[in-house]
């Protein structure tokens, strides 16, 4: 028996090319920013987010999502930076908060809970739409593309 329902998801990983799709749902957070301003993150909101996280081997890849969500969510949606930070030692945090330079806030997760719960891998921005109820309906990795953004855009119907 058990190992008709392991050869069944084996079945839909291989389907799926690998990709199993299921819907996390966000829970609300608190992280502070680079000006040390705590910043909540609630849902229910009043709107879709997109939170782009990464770290600092991925700064070429995050600001090339920037000037495209900006120009293509308008008021549909908000945007959100999160800088994976868990590998900096405890003794280089201040250095490591004073180098962000942003107009935007930048949330800094120290430990990493809030990036990996968003999908976060190494050396990869992770690009992650979330509805207005927390639940997690895209991610993207890697660099801006207009199909990336499509894709984005679509699962969250903005």
């Amino acid at each position: 028996m058990i190992w008709n329902k392991i050869g069944l998801l084996l079945g839909i990983f291989l389907f799926t090319g690998g990709t199993i799709h299921a819907q996390a749902i966000l829970e609300s957070f608190t992280l502070k920013d680079q000006h040390d301003i705590p910043q909540k993150i609630q849902f229910p909101s009043s709107k879709s987010l997109i939170f782009i996280v990464g770290d600092r081997d991925t700064s070429a890849q995050t600001k090339s999502w920037q000037p495209e969500l900006s120009k293509s969510i308008g008021k549909k949606a908000d945007y959100i930076i999160i800088a994976a930070l868990g590998s900096v030692p405890e003794f280089l945090r201040g250095v490591t908060k004073s180098s962000i330079h942003s107009e935007r806030s930048v949330l800094l997760d120290w430990d990493n809970a809030i990036s990996r719960k968003l999908g976060y891998l190494p050396k990869k921005c992770s690009v992650v739409g979330v509805n207005s109820h927390g639940v997690i309906l895209a991610h993207e990795n890697t660099y801006f593309s207009p199909e990336k953004m499509k894709r984005l855009c679509d699962a969250l119907g903005i």
